[in-house]
């Protein structure tokens, strides 16, 4: 805060009044610390401070000499002043809530009749503004100069809050700084907040045609100086102003904020607090009083952001939670369909293992019929013998194919386990994969179809050899029937051993198909997952 102005010497030491010794700060404390002991090394509250500066209804301070001047430092405190301790209802991200308690004091000691704010880099500042003069019922009118048309300055739920609430005596124009003062129709300004960087052209218009229109209580303050008032002329206009008027000050914060009292008729505290200075009683308390009331603002709103971070980040986790449990079922699914499938190849095993033992058994009744018909059925056993080796090699294919796809599934079931353990940062990959499935599967029934035709028509041309083999037969059975006389029940048998074992290879042949798909489809899905799995160890 400024120094005591000599123009300002007149102190009140002879007004006439009781004589007595005026209480300070440190007896308001001394005060309050008596109505509530406090322990070594605590902190007196402000609560406790404002309760000693206020006395009783009842109560008249004693005015004397002795301690006059004393006593209007204490009146300038602001505890005196509920106005400091307003919730106000604009929380923001904001520089300026720490002067916010200030600014409510401010507009609760000039009770302006007309508010005018040039430049809105920070629209806390108006809107607080506006908060006082509705919440202390002023006649007041409040204007606020928006100097950037390209891009507004309140937010569009910031100027619908301030429409709804203030639109009956405030309102925001978006003019040149110079021309904005056809807009002030009557009266005059008592209260001229600068919240824009000042220009040389700003500083003529200022002198022009702002200052003309300050009232004689007027009070200029330049918001964020160290950023605005940076120019030459814009600098020494400023400290002009302040060195020829008392002023207030609050170099230390950050942004910065300057009060100057422009006009010679002012309220008596707001002199007193324009004329303390360091050192003097009530400086440290007001002082104190302003910066930690700010700082709790400021610190109430990173609060609520923090909050609303947590919130979010809450609502993820929950997110994340539910998807997580959707791809364990999911996964769990899959195991089950797995676990079929295996199961299925296990039957498909002991079924193969059974047709062995069928084919052996049907091997030793077909050499007992040979040898008794040798002559006669000599082509068709050849020819037995030739398919029963081919089904037997196929046989032997398909087992081993089974135990190779049997030790591949392990290794996939333990791939599985793997992919299972980081499911949580494969969301995304199993998304993609589970799309990319799809359309493997579609295109794999396609193949499927086509494969299907494929065997229909194998089928067809192997009922069509069958049909030529058994005429082939017939005629020879013709061509032999009396010498196959004797042996012509073994042979019926033996046709009938051979038809039972092609339908039992046909049976297996469809089984293998089945099973095939099966294997095909889960090979698939298995190298979309390693596919994925890779890209994103790679990357």
């Amino acid at each position: 805060m400024t120094a005591k102005r000599d123009r300002k010497s007149a102190t009140i030491g002879s007004k006439k009044g009781k004589a007595g010794k005026a209480p300070t700060t440190k007896s308001l404390k001394a005060k309050a610390a008596g109505e509530k002991a406090t322990e070594p090394g605590q902190v007196m509250t402000l609560y406790a401070v404002e309760r000693a500066a206020l006395p009783p209804a009842t109560a008249v301070m004693p005015l004397a000499t002795p301690g006059a001047v004393a006593i209007a430092y204490d009146i300038a405190l602001p505890l005196t002043s509920r106005a400091v301790f307003w919730q106000p209802r604009h929380i923001a991200r904001s520089r300026s809530l720490r002067h916010v308690p200030f600014l409510f004091w401010l507009m609760e000691t000039i009770r302006p009749n007309r508010v005018v704010q040039l430049g809105m880099s920070d629209p806390a500042c108006f809107l607080a503004l506006c908060q006082a003069a509705d919440k202390l019922g002023l006649e007041a009118i409040c204007m606020g100069v928006d100097l950037s048309p390209e891009k507004p300055a309140m937010s569009s739920a910031m100027a619908e809050q301030h429409a709804t609430l203030y639109g009956d005596f405030s309102f925001v124009v978006t003019e040149d700084f110079a021309r904005a003062v056809r807009q002030v129709q009557g009266g005059q300004i008592d209260l001229l907040v600068i919240d824009t960087p000042l220009s040389d052209e700003h500083v003529m218009a200022l002198r022009a045609h702002w200052m003309p229109l300050l009232s004689e209580r007027a009070v200029l303050v330049f918001h964020d100086p160290d950023k605005h008032v940076t120019g030459a002329e814009a600098r020494q206009y400023a400290d002009s102003l302040l060195r020829a008027r008392p002023g207030i000050r609050f170099p230390q914060a950050d942004p910065g904020l300057d009060v100057v009292l422009l006009g010679s008729q002012q309220p008596e505290r707001l002199t007193r607090m324009a004329e303390l200075e360091q050192g003097m009683p009530g400086y440290l308390a007001a002082w104190q009083v302003f910066a930690r009331l700010g700082q709790g603002l400021e610190n109430d709103q990173l609060a609520r952001t923090r909050l609303t971070a947590l919130n979010k980040v809450g609502q993820e986790a929950k997110e994340a939670e539910a998807k997580a449990e959707n791809l364990a079922a999911e996964l769990a699914k899959e195991r089950q369909l797995k676990q079929g499938a295996l199961d299925s190849e296990a039957d498909q095993i002991a079924q193969t293992s059974g047709l062995q033992a069928q084919v052996f058994d049907l091997q030793t009744a077909l050499d007992t019929a040979r040898g008794a018909a040798r002559q006669a059925a000599e082509i068709t056993a050849r020819k037995l013998e030739t398919l029963t080796a081919e089904k037997a090699t196929e046989v032997e294919a398909l087992q081993r194919a089974l135990k190779e796809e049997t030790e591949k599934r392990k290794g996939h079931w333990q791939k599985l386990e793997t992919l299972t353990a980081e499911k949580a940062s494969l969301e995304t990959a199993l998304t993609e994969a589970r799309s990319a499935l799809d359309q493997a599967t579609a295109a794999k029934a396609t193949e499927v179809e086509a494969l299907k035709r494929d065997l229909r028509q194998a089928r067809s041309d192997r009922d069509a050899a069958r049909a030529r083999h058994e005429t082939d037969l017939q005629a020879q059975r013709e061509a032999g029937a009396a010498q196959l006389a004797s042996s012509q029940e073994q042979a019926e048998a033996l046709s009938k051993a051979n038809a039972r074992l092609q339908e039992q290879v046909k049976q297996m042949l469809d089984k293998r198909l089945a099973l095939w798909e099966t294997h095909e489809a889960l090979k698939q899905a298995h190298a979309t997952l390693q596919a994925q799995l890779e890209s994103r160890h790679d990357s």
